[in-house]
C-alpha cells in the first residue's frame, strides 16, 4: 500500500504550483536526511512540510526509491523550472546512477549561461554604442563574463534595479 505521503508529494509534484513544488520537495529534503543521515522524526522543525505524513510514514529502502524516482521525473520532466532544489534534494541521496541525470542537467546549466552571456554582451555593446555604459579600461569582451555581469549591475543599479549577488 502507497504511504500517504508518498501519495502526497506525488501530487504536489503533478501540479502546476510552484509552492507545492517546494514543500514536497523540501519534504523530500527532510526524509533523505532522517534516511541518509540517521536523523529522527522527532527532530524535525514543526514546519517542516508535510511533518504529520512523515511522523507516520515508515521511512524505508522501497520509500525512498519511490521518491528518488519521484524526484528524477520532476527534474526531467520540468526544464524550464526552478528544479535547483529538486537536483539538491536528489543529490543527498549520494546515488551513482543519477550521475547521467546530474551530468545532463550541467550540460543544460552551461548552455543556458553561456546564451546568456552572448546576451549580457550584446546588450552592453548596444548600450556602449548609445554611450550609456562606458567600461573604465575601455574594453569589450565576450570573454570578460564577470566584468560584463558587474558593468550591467553598475549600469542597473543606476536606474533603482538592484540584484543581491
Amino acid at each position: 500500500m502507497e504511504s500517504s505521503l508518498l501519495k502526497l508529494i506525488s501530487a504536489d509534484l503533478s501540479s502546476n504550483d510552484k509552492r507545492r513544488h517546494e514543500e514536497a520537495i523540501g519534504a523530500i529534503y527532510w526524509v533523505a536526511d532522517i534516511f541518509v543521515f540517521g536523523g529522527e522524526v522527532k527532530d524535525l522543525h514543526e514546519s517542516t512540510p508535510y511533518l504529520e505524513e512523515i511522523t507516520k510514514t515508515d521511512i524505508n529502502q522501497d520509500l525512498i526509491e519511490k521518491l528518488k524516482e519521484l524526484l528524477r521525473n520532476h527534474i526531467s520532466s520540468n526544464p524550464n523550472a526552478s528544479i535547483s532544489p529538486a537536483i539538491s534534494t536528489l543529490a543527498k541521496f549520494f546515488d551513482k546512477n543519477d550521475i547521467p541525470l546530474f551530468t545532463e542537467n550541467l550540460n543544460k546549466a552551461l548552455l543556458e549561461i553561456l546564451e546568456a552571456n552572448g546576451k549580457l554582451h550584446q546588450t552592453i555593446i548596444a548600450l556602449n554604442n548609445l554611450e550609456e555604459i562606458t567600461p573604465e579600461d575601455g574594453s569589450l569582451s565576450i570573454l570578460d563574463t564577470e566584468k560584463n555581469i558587474e558593468l550591467a549591475r553598475e549600469y542597473l543599479k543606476q536606474h533603482g534595479k538592484a540584484y543581491p549577488w
